[in-house]
């Protein structure tokens, strides 16, 4: 018998090893890590907000989306040690009445 293929995701093989996890969460608590990650996102915004509005150049837009990319990927990078959430669950007899 063939075991099933699990296709688990980046995160979730992260998950898997709790040295991982703790030595992730011991870098991500650091002073260190803070200040390196807030110096870096002030030089990555000061050169994108010196891009120059020529054609031929990066567009004040594509600026402000790679400044937006390096936000996300450092949030991801923050949270990639904490276990995905449940979502909330949705109640089927709420106040509302939608079936008039």
């Amino acid at each position: 018998m063939i075991a099933p293929l699990i296709n688990l995701t980046a995160k979730a093989r992260f998950l898997e090893s709790n040295e991982n996890i703790s030595a992730h969460r011991k870098l991500v608590d650091s002073r260190e890590f803070q200040r390196a990650c807030d110096f870096a996102m002030l030089s990555f915004a000061h050169a994108a907000s010196q891009a120059p509005i020529a054609p031929e150049e990066m567009s004040l837009g594509a600026a402000g989306l790679k400044l937006r990319g390096a936000h996300e990927f450092l949030s991801i990078f923050r949270n990639l040690s904490e276990a995905p959430q449940k979502p909330p669950t949705i109640l089927r007899h709420d106040n509302l009445n939608h079936e008039v």
